[in-house]
């Protein structure tokens, strides 16, 4: 498995590639392939293969691509999608928004904050051949705007009972509207759910629900949102929500049809659910540049997010809220800030569980410092005139990278666990340094070494020198409630050294043209690697003290960049030598170099 991390260059959480194959980076572009995943700001892309510039935030997804967007769900096999301004262009697509479910032959987007739809249909009847759906030419969206709708014909099932040749519904306007949806399903019975929304202002909007299941009963809600738009973007500057629901649930041990919920597992016969959320940019900072390793900055930017969810019992989203359980199956109340500068960049967090339903890794707060990869002063020349690095050879200097924490963590079971919760202060810093060289004048050569120091002001263990169970089925005991746990501090070391070998060859055949596949000349590139990580065993391993970032079995290889590493405490003893090839076949369109496997 490949990663990378970076921080954003606004507002947003650090940029993440994940994949089961090797991530790389050449030209300016990140590569990945084989289940990639890509997680910049509240934005998720899925898909075979991803190709990413850090600098303008435009990936390029082939194969299985899947994007999750502000609630929204796109399906398609070849998008082109810029996480910064949010334009997207593809081809035969799907995609979900809330509950409108659309199709097309193709979607762009001409301008921000306009996505242009040709040849689509919508409905909301979530089947695999809807009662009703409406086909449309074209169907231009604005978020938070309108949705202009050409040419437009419904149907009940293949009957067509409408034809609008324009169309246009304003979201953003002052005027009221009510929704009714109307559907069946077997946990549920048959529902109609009722929404009256009204506009207090352009930015205040407040909804009435009244939801009626003819298996559970009566409910009802209400729901204020606030919104700031942001200058020139898509992204508000300013995104405030709360909601309240109830209801006197007559069927609360339904779990799925028929079934039923273990008396021991039964949510209470009265349910509710209040979720409070807010975003705010207070600081809007410009766009970190790291081309010529001497990054560039406009201007600082700070962000914060909070979230606050109070539930009645662990199923009432699931049962109720399909949408919002698929996106988060176990809500918890958080608070996060982040501040960006060109070279580092720190972030506040603070995390619990109100409702004590889940189990939870809590941050009562925690801070932490990053320092992205930089260039040590007096180990590179530097271009009088131009402020850049010199780099003749291939030889820029000595690198360095590196973070610091603290945290109050603390571990809290959920309502019906058999353990006993616990807490601790940690220290943790984190140092590496790597010196980037090249051989031959094609032999790339990075060796690293670093070294992390973790202090815990408790250890935590039970009598006997034991732990409990931090994950299920996982190396531990299960001690109980009650168990009385040990105070003693512990001081944790950790050695790392590695290395990334690597080397580039290709062949160009310039006369191959081909009008049909837009072929204009083809480069096969090559790339064998070796990367190489150890880590010797540490004087305190994972199973000796009751730690809380735990690292589950999973598929995906472990990385081997230690700063690539977040799970603290489950760092252990580790050899790995991972060699691989890389293989590319590039052709040119529109005078641009253009991969095409």
């Amino acid at each position: 498995m490949g990663q990378t991390s970076e921080p954003p260059e606004s507002v947003e959480p650090p940029l993440q590639i994940t994949s089961d194959g090797a991530n790389r980076y050449e030209g300016g572009i990140y590569y990945a392939e084989n289940n990639v995943n890509v997680t910049y700001g509240g934005d998720v892309l899925l898909a075979d293969q991803v190709h990413f510039n850090p600098t303008t935030k435009e990936a390029t997804a082939k194969g299985n691509v899947r994007l999750y967007k502000l609630g929204q769900i796109y399906r398609g096999d070849l998008l082109t999608y810029n996480f910064r301004t949010k334009k997207i262009l593809s081809e035969k697509f799907r995609f979900l928004d809330g509950k409108m479910m659309m199709e097309g032959q193709s979607i762009s987007t001409p301008e921000i904050g306009n996505y242009q739809i040709d040849g689509g249909h919508y409905t909301t009847d979530n089947r695999e051949k809807p009662g009703w759906n409406v086909k449309a030419t074209s169907v231009s969206l604005y978020p938070d705007d309108k949705t202009v709708v050409e040419n437009s014909v419904g149907y009940f099932g293949d009957v067509p009972f409408f034809w609008f040749p324009y169309l246009v519904q304003y979201q953003r306007d002052t005027h009221s509207s009510v929704d009714v949806s109307v559907g069946t399903v077997s946990r549920l019975g048959i529902y109609a759910l009722g929404s009256y929304r009204f506009a207090l202002s352009d930015k205040l909007k407040g909804e009435m629900d009244v939801d009626y299941y003819s298996r559970r009963g009566w409910a009802g809600g209400a729901a204020l949102s606030y919104v700031t738009p942001g200058k020139g973007t898509d992204h508000p500057t300013t995104q405030v929500g709360l909601r309240g629901w109830y209801i006197n649930d007559r069927g609360y041990q339904i779990y799925d049809g028929t079934d039923e919920r273990p008396d021991a597992a039964a949510p209470p016969r009265g349910r509710y659910w209040f979720p409070y959320s807010h975003n705010t940019t207070i600081l809007k900072g410009g766009n970190p540049v790291d081309a010529d390793r001497t990054p560039a900055f406009d201007a600082p930017s700070l962000s914060s997010r909070s979230r606050i969810n109070v539930l009645s019992d662990a199923y009432v989203t699931q049962d109720f809220f399909a949408d919002d359980y698929i996106r988060d199956q176990q809500p918890n109340t958080y608070l996060d800030a982040m501040y960006q500068d060109p070279n580092f960049t720190v972030t506040a967090n603070a995390r619990t569980q109100i409702n004590n339903l889940f189990q939870t890794q809590q941050q009562k707060p925690s801070a932490k410092i990053e320092f992205k990869r930089q260039f040590i002063p007096g180990t590179y020349g530097v271009d009088p005139n131009t402020g850049k690095l010199t780099d003749p050879d291939g030889n820029p200097g000595l690198a360095y990278e590196g973070e610091s924490s603290v945290s109050y963590l603390g571990t809290q079971w959920n309502q019906v666990a058999n353990q006993t919760d616990y807490t601790a202060i940690r220290y943790d810093t984190y140092h590496q340094l790597l010196y980037p060289r090249q051989y031959f004048n094609w032999l790339n050569f990075t060796p690293r070494a670093g070294i992390r120091g973790t202090v815990y002001t408790r250890n935590n263990l039970a009598p006997g020198n034991v732990t409990q169970n931090t994950q299920t089925n996982t190396v531990g005991n299960s001690l109980g409630n009650g168990v009385t746990l040990s105070d003693t501090s512990l001081f944790r070391y950790v050695f790392n050294v590695g290395a990334d070998l690597s080397t580039k060859v290709h062949a160009s055949w310039n006369d191959v043209k081909n009008k049909a596949w837009a072929i204009d000349g083809l480069r096969h590139v090559m790339e064998p690697f070796v990367h190489f990580s150890y880590v010797p065993r540490p004087n305190v391993r994972p199973t000796e003290f009751a730690g809380y970032d735990t690292r589950v079995n999973s598929v995906e290889a472990t990385p081997l960049n230690s700063s690539l590493y977040n799970s603290v405490d489950s760092i252990d003893q580790l050899l790995v030598v991972r060699p691989g090839v890389m293989n590319r076949v590039w052709t040119r369109r529109d005078g641009q170099p253009y991969e095409l496997a």
